[in-house]
C-alpha cells in the first residue's frame, strides 16, 4: 500500500492504524507531493492507494492523472 498525503501528523496516524489492524499490511511508499509521488512510485503492484487531495505541490487528482497506469483501489484520506 502507499500513502500520499503532505501532512506529517496524518502521514504518521493513518500508518499507525494500519500497522495496528490484525492484518499483514505492507506500506511500501508514504509520499508528500505530486512530483515526489511521481518520481518515487513503487514499481511494484499494490493493492490500496491512500491519497490526500490537497498536496504540497498540487491536488491528489494531478497524481491520478499524471501515473501510467492504476491498478489499485484508491481512498481518498482529505480533511476538510
Amino acid at each position: 500500500m502507499v500513502i500520499i498525503d503532505d501532512d506529517l501528523f496524518s502521514q504518521e496516524t493513518l500508518k499507525d492504524r494500519l500497522l495496528d489492524l490484525d492484518h499483514d499490511f505492507e506500506i511500501v511508499g508514504v509520499f508528500s507531493g505530486v512530483e515526489d509521488t511521481l518520481a518515487h512510485f513503487p514499481k511494484q503492484e499494490i493493492d490500496i492507494l491512500f491519497l490526500d487531495m490537497e498536496l504540497q505541490d498540487g491536488k491528489g487528482f494531478d497524481v491520478l492523472k499524471r501515473l501510467e497506469e492504476i491498478n489499485c483501489e484508491v481512498i481518498i484520506t482529505t480533511c476538510i
